[in-house]
């Protein structure tokens, strides 16, 4: 095809030129020859030039605002259960600085702090308050040099259930362990069978002591919810007293006695179980001679394996069943009257006066124990000792012989004086124990009803119309009722 003959259906060169000026003409376009199409390279520069500003941007921003919290992380029911128990924060980037100054909780608890990175730490020596919702503030370099913001988290405690045991129950021929939150709620059955003597409470468990027709006993572990059992062996014909639980750590104790002519003779013979072991069958703990351990009383450290024990002769031991290491005499006292809320500290008792003997250091100092300013002729039962201060809490009855009935209440005492704290609606009504949460935020008081009579059980006897009242410690004021006695606080 010759050049001078375009092809058919394309316009001449020269009219397509021509059609071009005519546009620019009419759209006043430059179309010299400097200027090109960009393509797909000029596109994608201009575009990650772009993005590299974005970016500049907001990591100049960041830079300016201060860091912020991503989440908290820690175990509600430690808080209100555990000493030691953790809050970790985590920032959205690492803090060059943080005090303890730095930091506040509210309402006010003690803590400490630790910083690693962009995580802050809050461990807490104390126990937190139930169903509490706590605010805490970090104040933060805000990046603009050096001069702080204040960033917040909300963190909410749980309210813990409490379980008492009633023996006057609907079904007659089974008595019933019961379980209820402190803050209201359904109560629940968690157990039931005939003649439970003791219960205690243990991490995912029940360890249950039941009493057969002759009087022997039966020690099972419940597991809940389900409900399924297994019988820790015990001797034939022993009997089962002061069935603790160790708390969080996991552990049970309790006593074995055998009748007289009965082998093995056993006298209040202290024996530990681990519910991990697939044994079935306790341990004696042994005391300074190797052998094992007759006791008066006993109660376990607060969130460890080890526990004090009071021998029969009234000399104190420290021991932790689950090591071989001998026991640790802390010398002879007349009642032991358990720990200080939130320490390893021990509260002891002697006719001429109480004190306290520090686990952590083995030094006893003498308590002082403020006046309750109750009338000198009134009786004084259980006391609990709150703090170093000396503050107390005690059962005070106060006899009417006119009347024949005897008046019942508790007293909270302190450097400031006493007051009463408690007292039952009901005239005639009687306090049977009174014992603390162990956050030490609530008294469980156990009140018979004038109605109330023996319920006659041969081991650990109650009474029948038996209730037991939650009491806040700092108001007095009575939280929540609850049926049935021996609350697992106790």
């Amino acid at each position: 095809m010759s050049a001078e003959h375009p092809a058919p259906g394309h316009p001449p060169d020269d009219a397509i030129a021509a059609a071009a000026a005519r546009d620019a003409d009419e759209y006043h376009l430059d179309l010299g020859p400097e200027r090109r199409p960009l393509g797909w390279r000029g596109t994608l520069a201009i575009a990650l030039a772009g993005l590299l500003v974005v970016v500049a941007g907001l990591a100049l921003g960041n830079a300016l605002r201060p860091p912020g919290i991503v989440r908290a992380d820690f175990d509600g029911a430690a808080l209100i259960e555990q000493q030691g128990a953790r809050v970790v924060l985590h920032l959205d980037r690492a803090v060059d600085r943080l005090a303890t100054k730095d930091v506040t909780v509210s309402p006010a608890a003690s803590f400490s702090v630790q910083r690693s990175g962009a995580a802050v730490t809050l461990t807490f020596p104390e126990r937190l308050r139930y169903g509490t919702d706590y605010r805490v503030s970090l104040r933060v370099p805000d990046g603009k040099g050096g001069t702080s913001a204040t960033v917040e988290q909300s963190i909410r405690t749980p309210w813990p259930n409490v379980y008492t045991l009633l023996r006057d129950a609907p079904d007659p021929d089974a008595d019933q362990i019961l379980s209820r939150s402190v803050d209201g709620g359904a109560t629940k059955v968690a157990f039931s069978a005939p003649r439970i003597a003791q219960y205690a409470v243990l991490p995912s468990q029940l360890a249950v002591a039941t009493l057969g027709d002759a009087g022997d006993a039966t020690l099972q572990l419940v597991t809940l919810p389900e409900g399924s059992s297994d019988t820790i062996t015990t001797p034939q014909h022993a009997s089962i007293d002061l069935l603790k639980s160790s708390g969080p750590s996991g552990l049970l104790g309790y006593t074995l006695t055998t009748p007289p002519g009965v082998e093995p003779a056993l006298d209040h013979v202290l024996e530990f179980y681990d519910p991990t072991s697939s044994s079935g069958i306790g341990t004696a703990v042994t005391g300074l001679d190797g052998e094992p351990l007759s006791v008066l009383d006993y109660v376990w450290v607060p969130g460890t394996t080890s526990l004090v024990a009071q021998a029969t002769d009234q000399s104190l031991l420290l021991i932790d069943p689950t090591k071989s290491a001998k026991p640790v005499p802390l010398g002879a006292h007349g009642e032991l009257r358990g720990f200080l809320p939130n320490t390893a500290t021990v509260v002891v008792a002697d006719p001429d006066g109480g004190s306290t003997i520090d686990l952590t250091t083995g030094e006893t100092t003498p308590l002082a124990v403020p006046e309750d300013g109750q009338p000198a002729e009134d009786y004084r039962g259980e006391v609990t000792v709150l703090d170093r201060a000396g503050r107390y809490v005690e059962v005070v009855s106060s006899p009417d012989f006119t009347r024949g009935a005897t008046g019942f209440r508790v007293v909270l005492a302190g450097p400031d004086g006493g007051r009463v704290l408690y007292q039952p609606a009901d005239d005639g009504s009687r306090i049977r124990q009174a014992c603390l949460s162990p956050n030490a935020q609530y008294l469980a008081v156990e009140v018979v009803s004038p109605e109330g009579r023996s319920d006659d059980y041969p081991q650990t006897p109650s009474f029948t119309a038996i209730s037991t009242n939650i009491v806040d410690v700092s108001s007095g004021a009575v939280a929540r009722g609850l049926p049935g006695f021996d609350p697992s606080w106790c």
